[in-house]
């Protein structure tokens, strides 16, 4: 029988610490997608969309999720309950997002043509909702989407290119790297702990820290790029 996930709690604590760093690749970074956008569609551009195949800045990394695995007890949860989702240029922005259980996620559309955007859960393949819109400027808020922690994987019925994924947390201790791989995660309790970095293209990487009472541990996370 599966073990139930002890529930998250606010609880105060000594010695805690920062873990930060970055995140990168080695190796080539393999190219963008070139994908021929059919003439009525005219809000994807026109002729090729290029859809990149990794947000970088040189072998820094972007749209990697870092978080704590196994902290079930810490600082408290974000006050900021309100996530964003928009279709512009036919593309999902954010790609990669962390979000909080019980949050509101508002899904937008800048793009003056049809889209209708699925949010499936990983693993189940359970459809959590759907999203259409038909023109620019349309805004709207969905909650199962974020109702319980986990990997929401978006995707749009319309454009097979587009794809997006969603990290929903019961925990604070999470992080989405920048272009530039930069993460930081804040009033860790001291400790050992698990620290694992998700990329949707070069799969996950997993780490063992140990946080010292009053301490900060740094650290760099290299993915192995692949074509």
């Amino acid at each position: 029988m599966a073990r139930v996930r002890e529930p998250y709690r606010v609880a105060p604590f000594a010695g805690g610490g920062q873990v930060a760093g970055t995140v990168g690749f080695r190796g080539a970074a393999p190219p963008d997608s070139a994908v021929a956008v059919p003439p009525e569609v005219g809000a994807c551009g026109a002729g090729t969309l290029r859809v990149p195949a990794l947000l970088h800045a040189g072998t820094r990394l972007g749209e990697v999720v870092v978080w704590l695995s196994d902290v079930r007890s810490g600082k408290p949860l974000p006050a900021e309950r309100r996530f964003a989702l928009t279709n512009q240029g036919c593309a999902f922005r954010p790609r990669v997002q962390g979000a909080i259980v019980g949050g509101m996620l508002n899904v937008k559309s800048d793009d003056a043509t049809h889209h209708r955007t699925r949010f499936v859960l990983a693993g189940g393949g359970t459809t959590l909702g759907t999203v259409e819109q038909t023109d620019a400027g349309q805004v709207v808020p969905v909650a199962r989407v974020l109702e319980r922690a986990g990997r929401v994987d978006v995707m749009s019925d319309e454009h097979a290119w587009m794809r997006g994924w969603i990290f929903v947390f019961d925990h604070p201790y999470f992080a989405v790297t920048e272009a530039d791989g930069r993460f930081a995660l804040d009033s860790v309790p001291a400790g050992r702990h698990r620290l694992i970095a998700w990329h949707p293209r070069l799969g996950v990487r997993d780490t063992a820290i140990v946080v010292p009472p009053d301490g900060d541990v740094r650290l760099t996370i290299v993915f192995e790029a692949r074509p």
